[in-house]
């Protein structure tokens, strides 16, 4: 799942730079990153909480709640720069979880290889 939460934060973040990149491009829809089918999916009592790991899947989807602007551009640069910033905090979060696992994994294994 650590696995899982990294390439989610790495997509976001990648959405996010790439509608902050496309900020002046006329006509441009901003993109979002959609979670909600899975989580809906994961909460249905049919379907007991549990997922095969591959079918974690998010959908890039046109951001429809934001107004364009006169270009037909909807990107609001404030937002996208918030969006960027969770995602490398997520990630950095994620990483150090990661790098602290395996350091009590090596621990434990030197302690026990004695």
């Amino acid at each position: 799942m650590l696995e899982k939460g990294l390439d989610s934060a790495w997509l976001r973040y990648r959405v996010a730079s790439n509608n902050l990149a496309n900020y002046e491009t006329p006509g441009y829809k901003a993109r979002k990153v959609d979670f909600r089918q899975v989580l809906s999916e994961c909460k249905s009592p049919l379907h007991g909480g549990q997922r095969e790991e591959d079918s974690y899947k998010a959908f890039i989807t046109y951001d429809e709640r934001t107004e364009a602007r006169v270009d037909g551009n909807n990107v609001s640069q404030e937002y996208e720069q918030m969006e960027v910033w969770r995602a490398q905090a997520q990630y950095a979060y994620l990483t150090q979880k990661a790098v602290n696992y395996y350091s009590t994994l090596r621990d434990v294994m030197t302690t026990f290889a004695k």
